[in-house]
């Protein structure tokens, strides 16, 4: 709390400063609170300080407040904060791709199909290994990204899985090759 002396009014620094949209009580932020014989007691009903500092617009204030002074502990901007969150973002991202492409990889080494014959999110078929095993994983950590993302940001569709496989087909032909450069000598079937 700020206490004005010019206008022996009390102030709530957290809700001037710190509020997220309007202020409800505006006798804390913009008018200032001067009726001081509702300040007594320790309950909600007689002591309106009390009741402001439970309330919900309090509260939320005085979390940004203290975000803020975090930020400011540690020489964090708000870009910092943007940075953070978009590397975080990032990272979740590779780490379900690496489970897409470890899915894949398994098909492919089980030499199984990674597709059904209807891969429609609704129906009781089975839609194909790819998708079951998926669905068999969401219990993990990709529940989530499975069931919350946007339909184009959950890597599933057919051509991604090629590509993913394509990239796979890559790597292995990449170790194929450099184990035939460290040989010294090769032999190969007439």
């Amino acid at each position: 709390m700020e206490f004005s002396a010019n206008e022996n009014k009390v102030y709530c620094f957290e809700c001037r400063h710190f509020s997220v949209g309007e202020c409800s009580e505006k006798a804390f932020t913009t008018n200032g609170f001067d009726t001081w014989m509702k300040c007594t007691g320790e309950s909600l009903k007689n002591n309106k300080l009390v009741e402001h500092k439970v309330s919900e617009g309090h509260v939320n204030s005085a979390a940004m407040y203290k975000v803020y002074l975090e930020s400011k502990q540690h020489n964090k901007t708000v870009m910092d904060h943007i940075s953070e969150a978009h590397r975080q973002l990032v990272q979740r991202n590779r780490e379900y791709i690496k489970i897409l492409s470890d899915t894949l990889h398994l098909t492919g080494a089980q030499n199984i199909a990674e597709r059904g014959h209807n891969e429609h999110e609704e129906g009781p078929e089975n839609k194909g290994n790819f998708p079951e095993i998926l669905n068999f994983l969401k219990k993990y950590d990709i529940h989530e990204k499975l069931t919350e993302a946007a339909g184009n940001a959950k890597y599933t569709h057919h051509n991604i899985q090629n590509a993913i496989s394509d990239i796979l087909c890559d790597i292995i032909l990449d170790e194929i090759k450099e184990e035939i450069r460290e040989c010294k000598i090769l032999c190969s079937p007439c």
